[in-house]
């Protein structure tokens, strides 16, 4: 994810040849993102031809933190502060497998932030293109 200001890593454990967990974190440093990071388990249903590989849907929760104006009171007004939520979300995405397990994935997800509802980040978006390798 160095492209879009960040570094991204992730983790997936097969369950089975339909289906695996994982975990993936962020961190971002481009001062244009307004996103801080966010570290996201996922459970994943695959409906390709090689096991656990194809298309797929997953379900996710997110940690996350993102720089947004919060109201102080009516002197100081909004304030840019680090403001950090949860959010619940699906996603879909394909999984590309190599002879020799090299993997390549693009994915997109979005979620709805559960506890902080007085701020303009709602939704919670994530996406990823990423290669790496399977053993």
């Amino acid at each position: 994810m160095l492209i879009a200001g960040g570094i991204n890593v992730s983790y997936e454990k097969l369950l089975n040849e339909e289906s695996g967990i994982g975990i993936s974190a962020a961190v971002f440093f481009d001062e244009d993102i307004s996103e801080n990071w966010y570290i996201s388990p996922y459970y994943r249903v695959y409906f390709g031809k090689k096991p656990a590989a194809g298309f797929f849907l997953e379900g996710f929760g997110s940690l996350n933190s993102i720089e947004d104006f919060v109201f102080q009171n009516e002197d100081e007004g909004y304030n840019l502060e680090d403001v950090t939520d949860f959010a619940l979300g699906i996603g879909l995405g394909g999984k590309f497998l190599t002879r020799r397990n090299l993997v390549g994935e693009i994915s997109l997800g979005f979620g709805r932030n559960l506890f902080v509802n007085d701020r303009d980040y709602e939704i919670f978006a994530k996406g990823e293109i990423s290669v790496g390798f399977r053993f």
